[in-house]
């Protein structure tokens, strides 16, 4: 089973396996491999970050998030829009 990870804000600049990552604002630069579900009122994902795992927007009604970047890499499961 794999541990959860919550803070303010979140940078990831490297690989991360987790169940949650949540954070008012994660960041994911383009060194990021992420296998994790995210969970933040603001996502932004750098060209060339690796992203496998459901997004969700919190905070806001409607619930899709926010995405910033170009291109973005996305496994089945996860969520762009």
């Amino acid at each position: 089973m794999l541990g959860n990870i919550e803070a303010a804000a979140l940078v990831v600049a490297g690989r991360v396996e987790a169940g949650l990552l949540e954070a008012d604002k994660v960041e994911l630069r383009a060194s990021a491999n992420v296998v994790a579900a995210i969970r933040a009122r603001v996502l932004v994902i750098a060209d060339g970050a690796y992203v496998q795992g459901n997004i969700e927007r919190t905070g806001v009604e409607g619930g899709s998030p926010v995405v910033r970047g170009d291109r973005r890499r996305l496994e089945p499961g996860g969520d762009a829009e």
